[in-house]
């Protein structure tokens, strides 16, 4: 689970367990194929791509870090695909995406690249979406780009949604960004692809509910 990125994958210390949108995916694949998923505690990524690269760790949902140089990962195993929202200060608009002062995620590089083939040059990494909110707030930026589900969430545990608006501007950037489960050299090509087929069949109204449902817990 690392790095922890709620409301997509964490660990609840009072509970010792793992929680979050991608346990709730792999859980529910589980009760249909009957296969059993062990979570490992979120670590440092240095440690996570150690397991990963030592055969440690079977999949691993790399949201959070650089993931490009993970082999397959282009090919692994889409386990969502959310919509991605426009944050801006209240009452404000950029007046040209070409030019306005963009938020990104440092990690994510082909994030990164959809930004500039749309046209948007002027981008300020952040680590955190917190981060990149509060740069916002102080006029550091103009705008910023994340998932819905992640949006909400930093925005009420920062109490700013009242400074906050969403939209969806149309540009040729991507609506959704797709959470990725990527699996280890060594697992085997038939179970990679019993997990792929039956993730097809969970339905978007039950992805809504998982999403709703791992919000709820990263907020309690």
């Amino acid at each position: 689970l690392t790095p922890a990125v709620p409301p997509f994958k964490s660990w609840n210390e009072k509970e010792d367990q793992a929680q979050g949108l991608v346990c709730n995916i792999l859980d529910e694949v589980g009760r249909r194929t009957g296969l059993t998923f062990s979570y490992l505690r979120p670590d440092d990524e240095a440690s996570a791509r150690a397991r990963f690269f030592g055969q440690g760790t079977d999949f691993w949902a790399p949201l959070g870090v650089p993931a490009d140089d993970l082999p397959g990962y282009a090919d692994g195993i889409c386990l969502a695909s959310l919509p991605q929202v426009f944050l801006t200060r209240h009452g404000t608009q950029p007046a040209s995406l070409a030019t306005a002062r963009f938020g990104v995620s440092s990690w994510d590089s082909r994030w990164q690249s959809d930004y500039r083939n749309a046209g948007i040059s002027n981008l300020v990494s952040f680590a955190l979406l917190r981060d990149t909110i509060a740069a916002l707030l102080d006029d550091r930026i103009d705008a910023v780009s994340a998932t819905l589900p992640q949006a909400i969430m930093t925005c009420h545990n920062e109490n700013v949604f009242r400074r906050i608006e969403f939209s969806r501007p149309d540009t040729r950037l991507p609506h959704v960004q797709r959470i990725m489960l990527v699996p280890a050299a060594d697992v085997d090509a038939p179970l990679v692809s019993i997990i792929d087929k039956c993730v097809s069949t969970i339905t978007s109204s039950e992805i809504s509910a998982f999403t709703y449902h791992a919000m709820t817990e990263s907020l309690s």
